[in-house]
C-alpha cells in the first residue's frame, strides 16, 4: 500500500522564488577576485517559497508560506565549507510573501561566482523535534537556492566606488529539503493514544538525522531511530523527514505510552517539498515485546 493512498499531499503554497538586486545602468564594471566585505539587497517576491510554514484553511490541513520579520537566511559560497554571511529579511507591510533580505558577506568574489542561500542553517539537523508545526517552522523548516554574483559594483552615484562593495546578484529560486508529515495515532479500538515518544525508521535505513555543512550526512538506522518527544502526551504529530534512500522504501513508527509500546508502518517514498497528510487516525498494533527493536522489522505482512 502506497503512503500516496493514506497521506494525502495536499497543495503547498510555495511558487519558485525569485530574488534581484538593487542596481542601475551605472554600475561599475565587472572586477574579478575581489576581496572584502560586501553589501547585500535582494528582493524577494511574490508568493515567495519562504521558511515560515502553518496549516489552516477550510480543511484545517491547508500548507501555508510566509516570511517572518528578522527571518535569516545564510549564504555560502560553492566549494566553501564556511559561512559567508548572514542576510535578514525586511518584510513588506502588509504582505508577508514579499521580503527584502539585506546583510553583508565577506570573502572573495568575482563575477560568475555560485553562492548558496540556506534558510535557516547551512547544516541540517533532524533531531530534538516535538511533533508541532510551531517547532517544525522555528527549526526544522529548510530551503536551499543558488544566485550567481552577476556583478562587483558600486554604491550610489555615478562615480565609481573604489572599494567595490556590492555585489549584483542573480536571480533564485528555494527549494524545500525535506518531507512535511500530518499525522495522527489510535489504538486499535479507534481510541487516542497518549504518547510520550515517537520513534521513527526507515527500512533503508537513510532517515537523516543531520546533515553538517560539508555535506557529510549522518542517517538515522534500525539501531539509532530518529527520536521525536513532544512537551505533552498527544495523538498528533507534525514531522520534517528527510530521506536519502533515492526509492521507495518503508517507514516505520514506534509510540510509547504510560503503559504500552505500539507500532505503526507504511510503504513510501518521502518527497522533498510534499506535505503528507493523514485524513483519518492511523491504528497502531500493540507491541508485545517492547524491549527487542528486531520486532519492528518482522511485522505481519500488510493487506
Amino acid at each position: 500500500m502506497n503512503i500516496k493512498h493514506l497521506f494525502y499531499p495536499l497543495s503547498i503554497a510555495m511558487a519558485a522564488m525569485t530574488m534581484t538586486s538593487c542596481s542601475s545602468d551605472d554600475d561599475a564594471a565587472v572586477e574579478a577576485g575581489v576581496t572584502g566585505t560586501f553589501q547585500v539587497s535582494i528582493n524577494v517576491g511574490p508568493a515567495a517559497q519562504t521558511r515560515a510554514i502553518s496549516v489552516g484553511g477550510n480543511d484545517g490541513h491547508t500548507l501555508y508560506t510566509n516570511w517572518d520579520k528578522n527571518d535569516e537566511v545564510q549564504v555560502v559560497k560553492e566549494g566553501a565549507t564556511t559561512i559567508a554571511g548572514t542576510l535578514t529579511a525586511n518584510v513588506s507591510a502588509g504582505n508577508s510573501a514579499y521580503a527584502t533580505l539585506t546583510g553583508e558577506l565577506t570573502g572573495t568574489f568575482a563575477a560568475g561566482d555560485k553562492v548558496t542561500l540556506h534558510y535557516h542553517t547551512a547544516s541540517l539537523d533532524y533531531t530534538g523535534q516535538k511533533g508541532t508545526i510551531a517547532d517544525v517552522s522555528t527549526s526544522k523548516s529548510y530551503l536551499t537556492a543558488t544566485s550567481t554574483v552577476k556583478q562587483i559594483g558600486q554604491t550610489t552615484g555615478t562615480v565609481k566606488d573604489e572599494t567595490n562593495n556590492y555585489l549584483v546578484m542573480s536571480d533564485a529560486a528555494y527549494e524545500a529539503q525535506q518531507a512535511y508529515l500530518d499525522i495522527t495515532f489510535a489504538d486499535g479500538a479507534g481510541h487516542a493514544l497518549a504518547i510520550t515518544k515517537l520513534e521513527v525508521w526507515t527500512s533503508e535505513g537513510k532517515l537523516v538525522k543531520t546533515a553538517p555543512l560539508d555535506g557529510q550526512t549522518v542517517y538515522a538506522t534500525d539501531a539509532s531511530p530518529l527520536t521525536i518527544t513532544p512537551d505533552a502526551a498527544t495523538d498528533h504529530f507534525f514531522l520534517a523527514l528527510r530521506d536519502e534512500a533515492g526509492t521507495s522504501n518503508t517507514i516505520y513508527f514506534k509510540a510509547t505510552t504510560a503503559g504500552d509500546t505500539y507500532i505503526y508502518r507504511q510503504n513510501l517514498e518521502l518527497k522533498y517539498g510534499e506535505y503528507y497528510y493523514a485524513a483519518s487516525p492511523k491504528a497502531m498494533m500493540i507491541n508485545p515485546n517492547s524491549s527487542t527493536k528486531n520486532y519492528i522489522w518482522n511485522t505481519p505482512t500488510e493487506e
